[in-house]
């Protein structure tokens, strides 16, 4: 016949504290010529309930109550569709746990090849290819506009001085005042302008038509930037729009 073990637990909490065989109290059995066991404040012989390996019982008003044990654990907010630290010792209205360490490292660190299923457990994606496809389109889009202000930023030579000079200053404000002085009729030529290079060798002494030249010929460089720009990403939307508007995989 198997031992009755006896479950001591924690006088504030009831958490269980430890099992352990009966212990005769050698001087109380002599005396009373019958088994005397040692008595153990907080204890009880009550069978203890199963639990998990995240989990303890609690003596609590004469029963034992199962609860959670996983604070500092690494647990999975099906809300936020994440994995998060759990900060306290029983899981929140979201949080589910699930014991597979390898699976949480990969979700984490390929957020779109893996998932949590209705199950909770960590499988493969199956619409991987898909979102990783709309993924790289979102990719390209951005660097279709950094691209377009690479452009801007590049200084580019113009044929009728040889000298360098940037996209982005017809309408940055570098010119401006020059343009707008020119239709007030308030500003004269020759004017010295700059180049990019911001070397005085290099500046050059243009007269209206040369200025107005270089105005065209940098505004020409712009639009032809845009209008590149705005064609692919007109083919990316649409690509991206088809992916989209196809039914995830089942």
């Amino acid at each position: 016949m198997a031992t009755q073990l006896i479950h001591v637990y924690d006088k504030e909490t009831g958490k269980l504290m430890r099992s352990q065989e009966p212990v005769i109290d050698v001087l109380e059995t002599e005396a009373a010529g019958i088994p005397i066991y040692v008595t153990y404040p907080n204890s009880t012989t009550l069978d203890l309930p199963e639990y998990g390996e995240h989990e303890c019982p609690f003596f609590i008003d004469g029963a034992w109550v199962v609860k959670g044990q996983y604070k500092g654990l690494e647990v999975y907010d099906t809300e936020k569709k994440s994995f998060e630290y759990c900060y306290e010792e029983e899981l929140g209205e979201n949080q589910v746990f699930i014991d597979d360490k390898e699976g949480i490292e990969k979700f984490k660190s390929e957020y779109l090849k893996w998932i949590v299923n209705d199950n909770m457990e960590i499988v493969e994606n199956p619409d991987y290819e898909r979102l990783m496809a709309i993924q790289d389109i979102d990719s390209k889009l951005a660097k279709a506009d950094s691209d377009y202000q690479t452009v801007l930023e590049t200084p580019i030579v113009f044929p009728a001085t040889g000298k360098l000079y940037k996209p982005k200053w017809i309408d940055d404000g570098t010119y401006t005042k020059l343009i707008t002085g020119i239709q007030a009729g308030v500003v004269t030529f020759p004017q010295n302008i700059w180049d990019a290079t911001e070397k005085e060798e290099n500046m050059v002494s243009m007269d209206l038509e040369t200025f107005m030249g270089l105005c065209m010929f940098l505004t020409q460089v712009q639009n032809n930037a845009f209008a590149a720009r705005k064609a692919l990403k007109s083919e990316l939307i649409a690509q991206k729009e088809a992916l989209e508007a196809q039914a995830p995989t089942a």
